[in-house]
């Protein structure tokens, strides 16, 4: 899983670098579609809840992510979780 919500822009910036990467190789291989993992909205071991800024990073970076993929004619998906309380969920996504 990414840390497209990273507050550390190396951290964050790193995971987009990757995923171009796989967009990348997807295309090269003819590949249509490109799972993507989105950040988590709270830490696992503490539970402790992430701040908006983490989701608004998420969408910076998914936003970044699904255009450099559109130009390589790749489709980007997001990896659909069970329902969890550490997941963002399309209500989280519709406040913005």
């Amino acid at each position: 899983m990414g840390e497209l919500g990273s507050q550390h822009e190396i951290i964050r910036r790193a995971w987009i670098e990757e995923y171009k990467k796989m967009i990348e190789a997807s295309q090269k291989l003819e590949i249509k579609k490109l799972v993507v993992h989105p950040h988590i909205k709270s830490y696992k071991k503490t539970g402790k809840p992430f701040d908006k800024k983490f989701l608004d990073s998420n969408v910076e970076s998914l936003t970044e992510i699904n255009d450099y993929a559109n130009d390589h004619g790749v489709v980007v998906v997001i990896e659909n979780e069970p329902r969890k309380d550490n997941v963002f969920s399309f209500d989280d996504y519709k406040v913005l």
